[in-house]
């Protein structure tokens, strides 16, 4: 199992890109948004780069 812990930078983004993308529930945007952090942290930690296939929108 992979623990993820975010720091107060990380809470703080979350949130300001739930704000930002104009949730119409903002505490359940922020914990999308920490989930996607947290697999991203993930991937840096445990997957090589070579493998990486990011696709932003």
């Amino acid at each position: 199992m992979y623990l993820y812990t975010p720091d107060d930078i990380d809470r703080k983004r979350a949130h300001h890109q739930a704000v930002k993308q104009d949730a119409d529930d903002v505490p359940a945007k922020r914990r999308g948004n920490l989930g996607e952090l947290a697999f991203e942290q993930f991937c840096r930690e445990y997957l090589p780069v070579e493998m990486w296939e990011w696709e932003n929108e």
